[in-house]
């Protein structure tokens, strides 16, 4: 909820300040977290398929060859995949302020205009700005920052990530059977067999 009476005694400046401070980095925080989950989307998918053929026992039967090459390919599609960290951005001042504003409902921008500041000098105009930072200030209420909340869902139409987390859950419960496959059988590499010559027996 969010107090709209301009007449109201003037807040606490200070303290609304140092309140506003503190849910800025809340807010921040919040929007980190989402950009962080969308940004690791294809990392942790890559890294779920390998869990899955390691826990399903894929590499056990699988040549040298055949797993160096599966190898490979998977260490490709990580390289890729960490492409996608390097679209993060960290959330500009604006971008934390309109978060929230928004989640507070608070309109004309009344959380900005607290540390702004006009380009004049002029004393009429300096007071005409204290004036308005006051009356924003009067209809700032409760700030809610709000949770993070990744829109997964617009960039996962097909819920693969729901199929991911079941493929874990069951790849997992598998590796326990005697059937079931280690991660460290993908790096591990049966010993040449070194065949022994005939000992020669030269005469005494």
């Amino acid at each position: 909820m969010t107090a709209t009476d301009d007449n109201a005694p003037p807040p606490d400046m200070s303290r609304l300040k140092r309140r506003i401070a503190w849910m800025r980095r809340l807010a921040a925080s919040a929007i980190v977290a989402e950009r962080g989950v969308i940004a690791l989307l294809p990392v942790l998918g890559v890294i779920s398929l390998f869990l899955i053929a390691s826990w399903f026992g894929f590499w056990r039967p699988l040549p040298s060859g055949l797993k160096i090459a599966a190898l490979v390919v998977f260490a490709f599609g990580f390289s890729v995949s960490l492409l996608s960290l390097g679209r993060f951005r960290w959330p500009t001042p604006d971008e934390i302020d309109s978060r929230l504003e928004q989640k507070s409902g608070l309109r004309h921008q009344a959380i900005r205009v607290q540390n702004e500041a006009p380009a004049t000098s002029d004393p009429f105009a300096l007071a005409l700005w204290k004036a308005h930072q006051e009356r924003m200030a009067r209809r700032i209420g409760a700030i809610d920052s709000g949770g993070p909340a990744p829109d997964i869902a617009r960039r996962d139409p097909y819920a693969l990530r729901a199929l991911a987390v079941l493929g874990l859950v069951v790849a997992w419960s598998f590796s326990l059977s005697n059937f079931g496959g280690r991660v460290s059988d993908a790096f591990t590499f049966p010993h040449p067999r070194i065949s022994r010559l005939p000992a020669v027996s030269t005469p005494g």
